[in-house]
């Protein structure tokens, strides 16, 4: 009787600590979910942040491709006012011949 009394005793005692035990397995599974959903939000931030630096990459890339558009249109005007000039030029020129032949024929008449 007194050799099973012990036995008894730690029964009892690992009766007393199994609710104890469940209750520390639901605060670390409570732990676990919180750090869980920490990383999920931490992700979403990260996420969004990627998607806001490809945003501004992509405006970036556009605004370049404005820029360099523009230039070339520089580009083009610059040369149709330079084609412009010369063919100004070419006109004044062909006008002074005409002139030049005209009163050369009026001189020798």
């Amino acid at each position: 009787e007194i050799l099973k009394q012990p036995e008894i005793t730690k029964q009892e005692e690992s009766t007393k600590q199994e609710p104890i035990k469940q209750e520390e397995t639901i605060q670390q599974q409570d732990e676990t979910t919180k750090q869980e959903d920490e990383t999920i939000k931490q992700l979403e931030v990260a996420k969004k942040q990627e998607d806001t630096i490809k945003q501004e990459e992509t405006k970036q890339e556009e605004a370049t491709k404005q820029d360099e558009t523009t230039k070339q249109e520089d580009e083009t005007i610059k040369q149709l006012e330079v084609a412009k000039k010369q063919e100004d030029t070419i006109k004044q020129e062909e006008t002074k011949q005409e002139e030049a032949t005209k009163q050369d024929e009026t001189t020798k008449q």
